[in-house]
C-alpha cells in the first residue's frame, strides 16, 4: 500500500477497469480515461484536476459529473466549514 491508501483509503477505487473501454475515444487525452471510469464506477458528482480541458463539459455532463480544479476544490471545502 503507498502512502495515499494509508492516509486516504475511502479514495481508492476498484474494478473499475471494465468501464475504461466505455470511455475510449471519449476524452482529448486517453490517458485520463482511468479518471473518468474511477468516477463513474464511485458515482462521484466532481473531478478534481489541474487539466480541465482533458474533461469536456459534454462527456461529463452526460455522466452527471462536473471537473473542478483543486483550488476550487479547496474553496468550496472551507465554504461548507
Amino acid at each position: 500500500m503507498n502512502r495515499i491508501q494509508v492516509a486516504f483509503p475511502e479514495g481508492v477505487v476498484v474494478d473499475y477497469e471494465m468501464l475504461k473501454t466505455s470511455f475510449e475515444g471519449s476524452l482529448p487525452d486517453q490517458d485520463d480515461v482511468h479518471v473518468l471510469a474511477a468516477a463513474v464506477k464511485c458515482r462521484a458528482s466532481i473531478i478534481v484536476a489541474e487539466n480541465l480541458k482533458d474533461f469536456p463539459d459534454k462527456v461529463l455532463l452526460d455522466l452527471n459529473l462536473e471537473a473542478i480544479t483543486s483550488d476550487e476544490f479547496i474553496a468550496n471545502t472551507i465554504d461548507l466549514s
